[in-house]
C-alpha cells in the first residue's frame, strides 16, 4: 500500500542515514584509545583519557598494567591460522554430511506424520528463531570481539581487514545467491551456506579464546 505513494521508498532508505549522521557527530567527541596514545608516546594525554574512565585507586593500577605490558610486548607479527591437517578438513566435511543425512531421515518420517502444510509453518517458525538467535549471538558478538581480540599494534589494521572482508562477502553473497539458487536449486544453495556456518562454528570452538573479563593486555598475552 505504501509503495503506491511516489517516492516512499526513498524516504524509507533515507531514514537510515539519520543514525549514521548521529554517530558521525558523536564520534567527534570520542577520545583516542589510551593504549594507542601510549604507543605514540603521548603518555600525558593517555593518562587524561584514563582519568575519565577509572577512579583514582584503579587509575594507577591501569597505568601500571599498561606500561608493563608495553615493555614486555612481543613484536612478532600475527600469522594467519588455518586448519592443521587434512584430517581436520575431512572431519568438517563429515560433520556437514552427517547433519544433512540426519535432517533428511527426520524429514522422511515427519512428512507422513504431519500435514504437508505444517512444514511451511515450520519453516517460518524456524526463520523467526534464526533471526532471534542471530540477534543474540552472531549479530553483535563478532563486532564486539573484533574490537577487543587483537594486540594493540595490530588492532586498527586487523579490525579494518575484518570489516572489509565482512562487507565484501556480503556483496558477493547478495549478488550471487539468486543465480546460485537458479543454477543448483534453492535447497542445495542453503546446504552450501549450512556448510559455511558449520565451518565457522568449528573454527570458533577450536581457535577463538574466551575474552570475557580480560583486559586488552591479558588478551594480547593469549596470542603471545
Amino acid at each position: 500500500m505504501h509503495m503506491q505513494v511516489l517516492g516512499t521508498w526513498r524516504w524509507m532508505l533515507g531514514l537510515a542515514v539519520t543514525p549514521a549522521l548521529v554517530q558521525l557527530v558523536l564520534m567527534m567527541f570520542l577520545s583516542e584509545s589510551p593504549r594507542w596514545l601510549y604507543h605514540k608516546n603521548r603518555k600525558e594525554k593517555a593518562t587524561t583519557v584514563l582519568f575519565k574512565i577509572y577512579p583514582s585507586p584503579r587509575l594507577e593500577d591501569e597505568i601500571a598494567i599498561l606500561e608493563d605490558h608495553l615493555e614486555q610486548e612481543s613484536k612478532n607479527k600475527v600469522k594467519m591460522a588455518g586448519f592443521k591437517s587434512n584430517e581436520s578438513s575431512l572431519f568438517l566435511s563429515l560433520v556437514v554430511s552427517a547433519l544433512n543425512a540426519a535432517g533428511t531421515i527426520l524429514g522422511i518420517y515427519l512428512i507422513d506424520i504431519a500435514r504437508r502444510k505444517s512444514f511451511g509453518w515450520l519453516a517460518i517458525v524456524g526463520l523467526g528463531v534464526y533471526i532471534l538467535l542471530f540477534a543474540l549471538g552472531m549479530g553483535p558478538v563478532p563486532w564486539t570481539m573484533n574490537s577487543e581480540i587483537y594486540p594493540e599494534e595490530y588492532r586498527g589494521l586487523c579490525a579494518g581487514m575484518s570489516v572489509t572482508v565482512n562487507w565484501i562477502s556480503s556483496v558477493i553473497m547478495s549478488t550471487s545467491f539468486l543465480s546460485m539458487a537458479e543454477g543448483i536449486g534453492l535447497g542445495q544453495s542453503f546446504l552450501i551456506l549450512l556448510g559455511v556456518a558449520v565451518l565457522a562454528i568449528v573454527f570458533v570452538i577450536i581457535y577463538m579464546p574466551e575474552i570475557k573479563g580480560l583486559t586488552f593486555e591479558e588478551v594480547a598475552d593469549i596470542w603471545n
